[in-house]
């Protein structure tokens, strides 16, 4: 493995449906590049999907291997099948869709990483998409899926630190309380 340093900076990395947000920190992990990397899925065969994710991997490690940095991602937590059954037909096809690509982004990374001798972190994935949007959103003027690419990069440079909660929360202690005032609001 070549990049494993993560003093450096890192490339967070959200996967989402139809692309993939990336964003590079420096060494005090503010963001020096943020993008989105689309590929094409909609009436695609699985084949296609795969060969589609595939190129935008290459991007990916391509970038990883000109900048040395490692790259980071999300360990997301599927549950069973079972838990299908609390949502209606649409949101349980879309939510089998996103795990099949979501699973497909992640195993052509890690194989593609592997072969290119770069170090790949997996880091908790809890309230990065709320942090992303809460904290940085309103900062940087991006996507909410670029932010929580940061918030992903964040979390893997500094393993020990939990992020600050905006001023407009004051009286929250903790994520899981932002994410209940801000699921309300919605």
């Amino acid at each position: 493995v070549t990049n494993y340093c993560k003093t450096d900076g890192v490339i967070g990395v959200d996967c989402n449906l139809g692309f993939f947000s990336i964003c590079e920190t420096n060494e005090s992990a503010s963001p020096l590049l943020m993008r989105d990397m689309v590929y094409e899925w909609k009436g695609k065969t699985t084949n296609q999907v795969k060969y589609n994710i595939e190129q935008q991997v290459k991007e990916i490690i391509l970038l990883a291997n000109s900048i040395h940095k490692p790259i980071v991602i999300e360990r997301l937590k599927f549950k069973g099948k079972e838990k299908l059954k609390d949502y209606n037909s649409n949101n349980s096809k879309n939510f089998n869709r996103n795990m099949f690509a979501y699973k497909k982004m992640v195993n052509a990374l890690m194989a593609s990483a592997k072969r290119n001798g770069i170090e790949v972190y997996e880091v908790d994935a809890m309230y990065t998409s709320l942090i992303g949007k809460e904290k940085y959103q309103p900062y940087y003027k991006r996507s909410i899926h670029q932010m929580a690419a940061l918030a992903i990069a964040r979390r893997a440079m500094y393993t020990n630190r939990t992020e600050s909660i905006p001023n407009k929360y004051k009286g929250c202690s903790s994520w899981q309380e932002v994410y209940k005032i801000a699921k309300k609001n919605k």
